[in-house]
């Protein structure tokens, strides 16, 4: 008889935000109180510690704050530098804004033939995890998802799927999205949000397991955080943020399993399709 797999767990994670912590986020909501965004966010100043100055110029921010969430995981993980055997996968619902309206403002300012050739090399929504992969020199499977709200669900099942089918001994699985003030002008209604959020997962005895599944029937009209130990409720659905809004929720509900919660579910419905995607978090 075959062993059952094991359930992948967390060993370490990285959270940027521009509202601070995932604990203040957590505090601010147990208050009731707003969010607070921070103006001119540069979540990324300890990378030029990190890797050499002149490679980090060449790198949009977009990027960066993957790199710089990724590592966060790695270290927490104590797994920097990161093992070559590592496999990435991203979810972004907008992918790279800014370096996207850059390229198509060098259009409009000198014309087609003249585009710049790095914005449009940048303007590829994989672009972070090629480029990530190179700065952490890791050779295991790269994928990026893009599914809207469901794109870091989409992320964690890949990365879950690669370590059950032995694809890489750990999977570095982020939600990463950026904001440019050039899009909302277009699209003032989009839920765009600067940040990100990385897991490191190893198949493993003991720890936070993850899970994803997707339910047949729709099981609440918000996205929610329920725990099971405390039996606390919060609600998602006024976070900003789309593929951050569900990531974010898994930030919260490991902030609660510190404070000695069992299990938590965080749950994220599409808005035009109304799939929903849950992912489960449980201490094993």
């Amino acid at each position: 008889m075959n062993k059952r797999c094991p359930q992948p767990v967390i060993l370490g994670t990285g959270f940027l935000h521009p509202a601070g912590t995932a604990a203040e986020i957590r505090d601010h909501m147990a208050r009731n109180t707003a969010l607070a965004m921070r103006d001119n966010w540069d979540p990324t100043p300890q990378l030029g510690t990190l890797f050499p100055i002149g490679q980090l110029r060449r790198i949009p921010m977009y990027a960066r704050m993957g790199l710089q969430a990724a590592v966060m995981a790695l270290n927490d993980a104590k797994l920097f530098p990161c093992p070559e055997d590592t496999g990435l996968v991203i979810g972004s619902s907008w992918g790279c804004q800014k370096t996207s309206c850059d390229f198509m403002d060098s259009i409009l300012d000198n014309g087609p033939r003249l585009s710049s050739p790095m914005a449009f090399s940048h303007a590829v929504n994989n672009m972070a995890a090629g480029l990530i992969s190179l700065m952490l020199k890791i050779k295991g499977p790269c994928f990026t998802i893009n599914n809207q709200e469901l794109s870091f669900a989409g992320a964690l099942q890949t990365g879950i799927t690669l370590l059950k089918n032995r694809r890489c001994a750990y999977a570095l699985v982020g939600a990463l999205d950026e904001a440019d003030a050039r899009l909302r002008r277009v699209f003032p209604s989009m839920p765009m949000l600067p940040g990100a959020f990385f897991v490191c997962l190893a198949l493993r005895g003991r720890g936070v397991s993850a899970d994803v599944r997707w339910p047949a029937e729709r099981r609440n009209d918000n996205s929610v955080i329920h725990t099971r130990d405390t039996q606390d409720e919060l609600n998602l659905s006024s976070l900003p943020g789309d593929a951050l809004k569900q990531a974010l929720g898994c930030a919260l509900a490991l902030e609660y399993l510190k404070q000695g919660a069992d299990a938590a579910r965080i749950v994220q419905a599409a808005a035009i399709t109304g799939t929903q995607a849950c992912i489960s978090l449980k201490i094993i």
